[in-house]
């Protein structure tokens, strides 16, 4: 209650799995029945009331040189930063260029960087800022007041530049639900994929069918002129020069 949401970032789907009440449960069983330290939307045998929502909001305090290393931000959310004082510097990656000096594990879910936020300015980025058009990388100063959207998939990492305070959040929008649901999915994250679909689907119905349609019509369109016809012949076809 001690902040607004952005007007842009207002749409979250996740906070449809919100409930006072229900963390309150929540966290009294995962104290007293879940000794293995298994999140309760990771275990197998999971009971659909007991889903929680993940972490999703920080209030970020850093000194200057400190920060976050090269990640993706967790089950395919989106985010926002708000920098309430101080100053930072990002950069971004496209979701398909790992940047230097990183190194993914498990389809990018976890991420290993050896060396410091410090460290990977003094060794890599001389190199990538020399290269942006090549790496497809995006970089800004964030002051006070600003706001920075990290779109879903995307690497980022801050820096900060100053003693810095910051309010973070993660979301899920139309933008990004069906990306979020085939990442749960994928990674048999079973009780809160079950537990985001039904929710949506009772809040807004048709919505993930809607979204899926649309996704695979952007997807459509992106196709090159060869793939388009290839699906038109029904698959692949094999591609011969016949020398006389």
């Amino acid at each position: 209650n001690d902040y607004n949401i952005p007007i842009y970032c207002k749409i979250d789907y996740f906070s449809l799995l919100e409930n006072s009440d229900q963390d309150n449960h929540n966290n009294n069983n995962s104290n007293n029945n879940n000794n293995n330290n298994t999140p309760i939307n990771d275990c197998e045998n999971y009971d659909i009331n007991n889903v929680q929502r993940p972490s999703f909001r920080w209030l970020l305090i850093g000194p200057p040189r400190s920060g976050s290393t090269f990640h993706k931000d967790p089950n395919f959310t989106s985010a926002w930063n708000g920098l309430i004082s101080g100053a930072k510097k990002w950069i971004f990656f496209p979701p398909d260029i790992v940047p230097p000096g990183v190194i993914p594990q498990n389809d990018d879910a976890d991420v290993i960087t050896p060396i410091s936020v410090t460290e990977w300015f003094k060794d890599f980025y001389p190199k990538v800022k020399n290269k942006r058009a090549e790496y497809g990388v995006t970089e800004c100063i964030q002051r006070p007041g600003d706001l920075v959207y990290i779109p879903h998939e995307c690497w980022h990492m801050a820096l900060n530049l100053e003693e810095s305070v910051a309010l973070t959040q993660n979301f899920v929008d139309d933008f990004n639900l069906i990306n979020v649901l085939e990442f749960l999915k994928k990674h048999k994250k079973k009780g809160l994929l079950n537990k985001l679909t039904e929710q949506v689907n009772l809040k807004y119905p048709n919505k993930i069918e809607d979204l899926k349609q649309i996704k695979e019509q952007e997807i459509e369109n992106n196709k090159s002129n060869w793939q388009k016809t290839l699906d038109k012949e029904g698959g692949t076809k094999e591609f011969r020069f016949n020398f006389v």
